[in-house]
């Protein structure tokens, strides 16, 4: 669906099938992959912890208290 709509807004598109993270968070960072369909919430807390430790309490929990 992503790339039909971008198509449509005048857009190259290429899928890719990228089965993990490890995978393609890299990707991302350095510009290979311009857009990846996720949770923004699961994908801040695997961020939180792969910079802060496994243990690192959520971040993209609407739960989660305020700091």
């Amino acid at each position: 669906m992503y790339a039909l709509l971008l198509q449509d807004a005048g857009h190259r598109t290429k899928i890719l099938s990228v089965t993990n993270r490890e995978l393609y968070e890299p990707a991302l960072e350095n510009g290979q992959i311009d857009v990846v369909p996720e949770y923004a919430a699961t994908f801040a807390d695997w961020l939180n912890a792969k910079a802060h430790g496994p243990d690192a309490p959520p971040v993209g929990s609407p739960d989660r208290p305020p700091p």
